[in-house]
């Protein structure tokens, strides 16, 4: 396999996961947005599922870029000046991780209460962090390797 080809393979796969990402993001802005008032069990589950499955989707995301074997591993490698900014970008993309799913695991406990105006704003929050890591991941891929990951984004 040539290095272009398994560059071409890693690349199509980190935009596969990128666009799973970027629907589990649209689908709990949608959730998010959907009317919380006067409904809100049924609210709170959904927002919950809407955060689980961005949780997966980003946890899995997170999992198949660690190593070197990886897109990111693949900048590592041809760019080794830009390793710390990789290190810290797995780093912000963990912490996040971990917040979707606090924010989930909040949601799944139904004797906590409930303000919809501020789990919303949290919700803004953590998609904003998201697309941030997003446009890092894409900078830095570019920058290494002059392919871009925003296509469609």
């Amino acid at each position: 396999m040539t290095v272009e080809t398994r560059r071409s393979g890693l690349v199509d796969s980190s935009r596969s996961d990128r666009s799973r990402s970027l629907d589990a993001i649209h689908y709990l802005e949608k959730i998010a947005s959907s009317p919380g008032t006067g409904r809100l069990d049924e609210w709170r589950t959904e927002l919950s599922d809407a955060l689980g499955r961005l949780a997966s989707q980003f946890r899995n995301q997170y999992a198949t870029s660690a190593g070197e074997d990886s897109l990111l591993g693949s900048v590592v490698a041809e760019a080794p000046h830009l390793a710390s900014r990789v290190e810290t970008l797995r780093n912000r993309q963990l912490r996040l991780l971990e917040r979707i799913e606090g924010l989930s695991g909040y949601l799944a406990d139904s004797s906590r209460p409930v303000d919809v105006a501020g789990l919303r704003g949290e919700v803004r929050d953590l998609v904003n962090e998201a697309q941030a890591l997003r446009t890092e991941e894409s900078d830095l891929v570019y920058e290494a390797l002059y392919v871009d990951l925003g296509v469609g984004d």
